[in-house]
């Protein structure tokens, strides 16, 4: 587990992947601000959307016991900051 990455979901299955620390996002850090998780939150309250945050990349919830490989798309920097 690795402080700064954050799975948001959406009906209970993961719909976008966030990590602070991520190239991507690097020009937007200090917008942001250093309370990254309730930054997130009151983002998602915001956007109205039925999504929830869950920190913590390990631990996905199993439906079976067999290995399936996601791939979930990154938050889009335009969710985060109004550019």
């Amino acid at each position: 587990m690795v402080y700064g990455e954050w799975l948001i979901y959406k009906d209970g299955k993961p719909f976008f992947y966030f990590n602070i620390f991520d190239d991507d996002y690097k020009d937007i850090k200090d917008e942001i601000g250093g309370d990254v998780e309730n930054y997130l939150r009151i983002k998602l309250i915001q956007a109205g959307k039925e999504w929830s945050l869950k920190q913590y990349i390990f631990g996905i919830p199993s439906s079976g016991t067999f290995d399936e490989q996601i791939n979930i798309e990154k938050l889009p920097k335009n969710f985060l900051v109004n550019k």
